[in-house]
């Protein structure tokens, strides 16, 4: 049963109601929350009783007819399953977002347990980096990554924004060549074009300048 029901995890992202879910996601959170629901619905059909077994639309059928205490019946399930594990609190935090992510953007009611608190299997982790640590860092990287670390915080790029740009290579590099200070290319969210300056030494004006990817 478990086999026929559990897809291989392209055929599984295949499947409309995951594809839709998945087309309204960043594409640097598709990825995490593919694999974190997809562990979630594994574990299902072995220990999810009644709803092991279920494909996902009859799980969002299911969840969509039901009423009272019976809306909290999966979500108990995803909270036995984060119990089942280990882990951070902020890696359960992600598991638990994108389980509900699915059932939310498929416009199914999933209620909020504000009851129910995530525990980390581990204690967290205090950051004792002060600025000059960070500062050392930079300092002693190489050019190339210096010239990256630059170019994502002066412009406010994600690491899926900083790819992109790499892979706009071709229509920055003319850019660069005739000495342009402005550099245009199309935005990865909105189809629309972006400009970033290319002065390293250009700190910006009193007013707001162009973020990318905003």
């Amino acid at each position: 049963m478990v086999e026929r029901l559990v897809l291989v995890r392209g055929e599984f992202a295949s499947q409309v109601c995951v594809s839709e879910w998945l087309g309204r996601l960043r594409l640097s959170t598709r990825r995490l929350y593919l694999h974190y629901f997809h562990s979630w619905y594994v574990w299902l059909q072995e220990y999810g009783n009644e709803f092991g077994g279920k494909t996902l639309e009859e799980l969002l059928d299911l969840q969509d007819r039901a009423t009272g205490r019976g809306k909290y019946r999966l979500l108990s399930l995803v909270q036995k399953w984060l119990g089942s594990g280990s882990g951070s609190e902020s890696l359960k935090r992600l598991k638990y977002c994108a389980v509900r992510s699915f059932f939310m953007h498929n416009h199914c009611d999933f209620p909020n347990d504000v009851s129910f608190q995530v525990r980390g299997d581990y204690p967290t982790v205090e950051g004792e980096m002060s600025v000059q640590d960070l500062r050392k860092i930079l300092l002693a990287a190489n050019r190339t990554y210096r010239a990256v670390f630059h170019l994502m915080y002066s412009c406010g790029m994600s690491e899926e924004d900083l790819l992109h740009f790499s892979g706009s290579w071709p229509e920055v590099c003319p850019q660069l060549e005739r000495g342009d200070r402005m550099v245009s290319i199309r935005s990865l969210n909105t189809g629309q074009r972006e400009t970033i300056h290319s002065d390293p030494g250009w700190r910006g004006s009193g007013r707001s300048e162009r973020v990318f990817g905003a």
